[in-house]
């Protein structure tokens, strides 16, 4: 399952609550300015500020209405084929897989917005964590259409790697040896 959270909740609910295999398990994906990671051998704790965290342009805006609408484009540039992945390794591997913020970035609701991005992008649902254990808020989990996400996420993946071959292939400096 995919969730968002800021670090309050991590700390004060997913710690205290969640048992120590889910923990363990858990993949973190850090979309923050502020949170740092400190063991740089965790495996499972991914920041990734340049791809999902919203770039100046974003942040530039004047109401949060463009806000939005300008990190949604910046999604689609940037983070399709890292979304499609993780969204693929959720389905296949049954990752839960963790987007977090600290609690001053999340009134920045650029979390939300991704949510929101990932359901109506790829008809996935993305949960908010607190909702999620607190209120018994559960969108339909089981009715997404699991091979239509896959397809669009098989799509997305292929025509990354066909565009990183090419890439490489233009960048390649001929043999000069005669």
């Amino acid at each position: 399952m995919l969730f968002v959270m800021h670090s309050e909740m991590f700390f004060e609910y997913f710690l205290v609550n969640e048992d120590y295999k889910i923990i363990k398990d858990a993949q973190i994906i850090v979309v923050s300015n502020s949170i740092r990671k400190r063991r740089p051998k965790e495996d499972n704790i991914i920041c990734l500020n340049h791809m999902i965290y919203p770039n100046s342009e974003v942040l530039s805006k004047g109401t949060f209405d463009d806000m939005h609408e300008a990190y949604e484009e910046q999604l689609k540039q940037e983070a399709l084929p890292f979304l499609s992945t993780v969204i693929k390794g959720v389905i296949k591997k049954n990752y839960n897989v963790f987007f977090i913020c600290s609690k001053k970035e999340w009134k920045l609701k650029y979390l939300k917005w991704l949510e929101e991005f990932i359901d109506d992008f790829f008809g996935f649902p993305v949960y908010n964590y607190l909702d999620y254990i607190c209120d018994n808020y559960y969108k339909s989990y089981d009715k997404y259409d699991k091979k239509m996400v896959l397809k669009r996420c098989n799509k997305i993946i292929k025509v990354k790697v066909a565009a990183d071959k090419l890439h490489k292939i233009k960048c390649q400096i001929p043999n000069m040896k005669q």
